[in-house]
């Protein structure tokens, strides 16, 4: 068995374990769900997260889990994804990681994220997103955990704050959306699909203002395949509020601070092509422009690219350019801004990236 044909039987045997492990905790039978040829990868992602999210909120008390429900239920092809908040030297510690490394750490996240799934209490769920080496779930919480921890707050009971602060219902929601993307990341038939995450750890928002317009738009182009899921959270502050891709860091206190990361999957469409995007994310008011490469090719060697901009360029005009240089890995200073990036190698289709913006 080559290298690629062993990654993807590992991957297809952990979402298998993985989908049973929540059918008997749940009383489900979400295999249905992904063995429907009739089903594109799209709609198993909805029906799972439906399926997944009712049944957790079912369990809650206090809670009505209709309209988060029937939101997944309704949604479009592109599901959106809240941040995570990590500690800048977790984050970093994440984005350092190289080869199998990658794949084993997107296996713990989805064992964390299940154990998330089965809390029925802002403490239960507090306490294995710490389990899970994160700050909070979504910017709203984590602003809340950071307002507690700089109130002399420990740490466990800032994270339950966090949580309570947004409320159960919310938080299950984005379990179940990074749940479903993460099975159907293993489960991928097409044989070739990119989950990645990308870490902001900077002072600006990183922002692609017209990634829903596709490749008629000028933030994201994907050359081959599709967007299942795509970060985003919605900044609220001085009577405004407006939509970000992934949130600035914070600071706790001198010395430390929260970063943000948001997660994507692209996965390949029909025919012999890969899953082959660029995203191109504005740095706040007047702070240039990243352009983020990711590439699993059907014939062609697996890469990322990552470059900075002082002036924009659409992302289909970057997306050329930089797929010719793409590596493995790539860790390079421009203008004063760190862009690395990495997936997990250059064969195999199913493939983790894990990427990172510092200044």
């Amino acid at each position: 068995m080559g290298d690629e044909q062993r990654d993807i039987h590992w991957g297809q045997a952990f979402g298998r374990e993985l989908i049973g492990r929540l059918n008997t905790k749940f009383g489900l039978q979400l295999q249905v769900i992904v063995d429907d040829e009739n089903l594109s990868s799209e709609q198993k992602k909805r029906r799972l997260a439906s399926h997944l999210l009712d049944a957790m909120l079912a369990r809650l008390k206090h809670e009505d889990e209709s309209d988060a429900s029937r939101a997944i239920a309704s949604a479009s092809d592109v599901e959106i994804v809240l941040n995570i908040g990590y500690a800048a030297a977790d984050a970093r510690y994440i984005a350092s990681l190289k080869g199998n490394d990658i794949h084993d750490y997107l296996f713990a996240l989805a064992k964390r994220l299940e154990n998330m799934a089965n809390t029925t209490t802002a403490e239960e769920l507090g306490y294995e997103i710490l389990g899970a080496g994160f700050l909070g779930l979504g910017g709203e919480a984590v602003t809340n955990t950071v307002i507690k921890l700089r109130e002399g707050l420990p740490l466990k009971q800032a994270v339950v704050a966090g949580v309570r602060a947004v409320g159960m219902k919310g938080l299950l929601t984005a379990v179940a959306l990074i749940l479903a993307s993460l099975i159907t990341f293993f489960l991928s038939r097409s044989n070739r699909a990119v989950f990645g995450m990308i870490v902001n750890d900077t002072d600006d928002e990183m922002a692609a203002k017209e990634w829903r317009k596709g490749n008629d738009g000028n933030d994201l182009y994907m050359a081959h395949g599709g967007i299942l899921s795509f970060p985003e959270e919605i900044v609220i502050g001085n009577n405004t509020h407006y939509r970000v891709q992934i949130r600035k860091r914070i600071a706790i206190k001198q010395n430390e601070t929260v970063v943000f990361a948001g997660l994507f999957l692209a996965e390949k469409n029909l025919g012999p092509l890969g899953a082959e995007g660029l995203i191109r994310f504005s740095l706040g008011q007047d702070s240039g422009w990243i352009a983020h490469l990711f590439a699993a090719p059907y014939f062609e060697r697996n890469g990322t690219n990552m470059t900075y901009l002082q002036t924009p360029e659409s992302a289909k005009s970057l997306f050329e350019p930089l797929y010719a240089t793409r590596r493995v890995s790539i860790d390079r200073v421009r203008d004063g801004v760190r862009l690395k990036s990495t997936v997990e190698g250059a064969s195999g289709g199913v493939i983790g990236l894990v990427a990172m913006v510092s200044r």
